[in-house]
């Protein structure tokens, strides 16, 4: 009786386990099922604001025969939306407006300023704000650790359907 309980025991684990892995096979697992990505309808900006004057990286790549690398860098994905190669001497805010390549559900955007050399020993901020209609829709402040460039993500959330944005951009100081 015994080895008819064991014969029993094996057949349905190995029967179980046949059927899982034949099954497993035919369900696609691609990202496509899982998300729709949907452009966004209303017109969106971006508004960057530090708490120090921006200075090239003295210490950067040269790249395109720059002396060091940008001031501040902003990317959406692979998408540079905002880029400050030579910044004035006062702190001011920077806005692109309308803001392209935003997607309905979670967006990603990567942000790095560069701080004066004189900032060394102090910490210093930047404030993100994405903005629809003149209201602040998602906001974020990055924090740098004294010396260090202030740099982060910043990860939103769009609920909207269909993209409406004109094509031109423009950056105000």
């Amino acid at each position: 009786m015994r080895i008819f309980a064991t014969v029993i025991v094996w057949v349905v684990f190995i029967g179980g386990l046949t059927l899982y892995m034949n099954q497993r096979g035919s369900v696609d697992y691609s990202v496509d099922n899982f998300y729709e990505f949907k452009p966004v309808e209303k017109v969106y900006a971006l508004e960057v604001t530090p708490s120090f004057v921006l200075e090239s990286d003295p210490f950067g790549l040269n790249i395109d025969n720059r002396d060091g690398s940008p001031a501040l860098l902003v990317r959406l994905g692979e998408q540079i939306i905002l880029k400050v190669d030579d910044p004035s001497n006062r702190i001011e805010s920077y806005k692109v407006e309308p803001l392209h390549g935003l997607l309905s559900g979670e967006n990603e955007i990567y942000i790095e300023a560069s701080p004066p050399l004189n900032l060394t020993s102090t910490y210093n901020a930047l404030r993100v704000q994405i903005i629809e209609n003149s209201f602040s829709l998602a906001e974020k402040t990055l924090w740098s650790a004294p010396g260090s460039k202030v740099s982060g993500t910043f990860q939103f959330t769009l609920q909207d359907e269909d993209l409406n944005l004109s094509e031109e951009k423009d950056v105000q100081h």
